[in-house]
């Protein structure tokens, strides 16, 4: 009875020395991998609908609506809205189609790769956001310059600066540490393995 329990924990550190941790490591990066892919393709979803009700209701409120009482000025302020959430609308359906045409089926070199481009931080896509950023920008100012009329022009100016920029480099960092958390690692991992690979 000894014999054949020291047999049994004999065979199981053998099967824990000779067991394939390179398999193990890529059964739980592509578990990771499905699972951020399948967050952000719903993310992009919700956002390109939320973008389109804006464009819809801003549309209505400030172009279509044929109350006098809606000044000008307001009128310009909801088309630079609208031109804003286009934007968005239209980032958020590009990104919607690269997160609903991912196929894990590919060859696995190939696989990583995409991965690497798909969630390495690029400049480009902060850039992408700075023609919507300023048309609302430019919106806010229209707005908040008939509203605080007892400042000059150019302190009117600097007050929705003082408010707005913060906000957008706070949204910015905020991008940041979420990518740094979630999707910095996969990358990580997906440049190790295509490494291993090309070294195999």
């Amino acid at each position: 009875m000894n014999n054949q329990n020291i047999s049994n924990s004999t065979n199981r550190e053998n099967e824990n020395v000779f067991k394939p941790f390179n398999s193990i490591d890529m059964e739980s990066f592509i578990g990771k991998l499905k699972h951020e892919d399948n967050r952000n393709l719903q993310q992009v979803k919700s956002f390109k609908w939320i973008y389109l009700i804006f464009i819809i209701v801003y549309t209505l409120l400030y172009v279509i609506n044929p109350d006098k009482d809606v000044a000008l000025y307001s009128r310009i302020s909801g088309v630079l809205f609208i031109g804003a959430f286009a934007v968005f609308y239209l980032i958020f359906r590009k990104y919607s189609k690269i997160f609903g045409a991912i196929d894990y089926s590919v060859p696995l070199s190939e696989m990583l790769l995409k991965v690497i481009d798909r969630y390495q931080l690029k400049f480009r896509t902060y850039l992408e956001a700075t023609l919507p950023l300023v048309l609302i920008d430019i919106a806010l100012v229209l707005n908040f310059y008939h509203d605080l009329t007892w400042m000059s022009p150019v302190n009117r100016i600097l007050v929705v600066q003082a408010f707005v920029i913060p906000i957008f480099v706070g949204a910015a960092y905020v991008g940041y540490l979420i990518w740094r958390k979630r999707q910095k690692p996969l990358v990580e991992n997906a440049k190790q393995m295509l490494n291993d690979l090309n070294a195999g």
